[in-house]
């Protein structure tokens, strides 16, 4: 009898959580930034509905960078488009290497003075910087910055919501000069990659919104784990530490295959399990979709 021959096992899970919120009115007519009315907490800058084609794409010190309407379902935050955007800054010694993005108009007006900018960024740990740039009424510039005094930069992968605070006290009316701009100055990290960018808020007042995103945490395999052995049983922990998983909307695919209904998750644990017999040796890919009872984000791991 010839022996079995195990083959290793490579596992893709995809991560879908959603988790979202609702924002008050955005870019009014003639390019106005403006709040729909005086209670309203916030305003919705650019949410890229409507496109791209309005806005000014400008990359400096950069091999190559393009600005793209993405519409992959893994890099939408919310509603049908995010902007995604690819760059080369690899070997560029002058600095810093940036990306400049606001409207083809110029600097559009601001009502009222916000408080700090919000924005979802799907990062990779690139480390780049990140602000946003105004001008107050006598033209000098200040910006938005998220991030931190040792300027750590994007330090996450997938999805994250960031804030940045809004300097005060300047001269006021206030234009929106750049509602994105991207930085690197640190030779070690000026890499080629692609970054996604959805819903830039100007927030007014605090709001009590749920902003942490589910949490899906790979167990069994773990990432990057190389399988040399049959695997008893995939698990992977689903957590929310807001409104709540709404499990009504859980979807899980193996290889592009329905198996929702025969996956098991249990609320004691928050785990969630499939009996690894069903997965022959070789490649793989699980997709899990859920929502909480908010809205939506996606995050993506390799496991091997």
């Amino acid at each position: 009898m010839k022996a079995k021959v195990l083959q290793k096992t490579k596992v893709i899970i995809s991560m879908v959580t959603l988790l979202g919120g609702t924002l008050h009115t955005g870019i009014g007519q003639n390019n106005y930034i403006y709040a729909a009315d005086d209670t309203a907490p916030s305003v919705m800058v650019e949410d890229f509905e409507d496109g791209i084609s309005d806005v000014k794409f400008n990359p400096k010190r950069m091999y190559d960078a393009t600005l793209h309407l993405e519409d992959n379902k893994k890099h939408v935050r919310n509603g049908q488009y995010s902007a995604r955007i690819d760059y080369d800054m690899i070997g560029i010694v002058d600095n810093p290497s940036q990306i400049e993005v606001g409207y083809k108009t110029g600097n559009i007006p601001v009502t009222g003075y916000p408080t700090k900018v919000g924005m979802w960024v799907y990062g990779n740990k690139e480390g780049h910087l990140l602000t946003t740039k105004f001008r107050d009424q006598g033209g000098s510039s200040f910006q938005a910055e998220f991030y931190d005094e040792i300027q750590t930069g994007i330090d996450w992968s997938g999805w994250k919501y960031i804030e940045a605070d809004v300097p005060q006290g300047k001269p006021d009316p206030i234009v929106l000069e750049l509602f994105f701009q991207l930085k690197q100055s640190n030779m070690s990290k000026k890499n080629k990659g692609s970054i996604w960018v959805d819903d830039i808020t100007f927030i007014y007042e605090e709001m009590d919104e749920d902003k942490d995103v589910p949490n899906i945490k790979p167990i069994a395999p773990v990432e990057n784990e190389a399988l040399n052995a049959p695997l008893d049983e995939l698990k992977v922990e689903l957590t929310d530490n807001g409104s709540g998983l709404d499990l009504d909307t859980l979807s899980v695919l193996l290889d592009g295959t329905d198996i929702t209904d025969d996956v098991h998750y249990s609320p004691d644990t928050n785990v969630l399990t499939y009996p690894g017999k069903y997965m022959d040796g070789g490649y793989h890919e699980l997709f899990i979709e859920v929502r909480d009872k908010v809205g939506k984000n996606k995050n993506k791991t390799t496991f091997h």
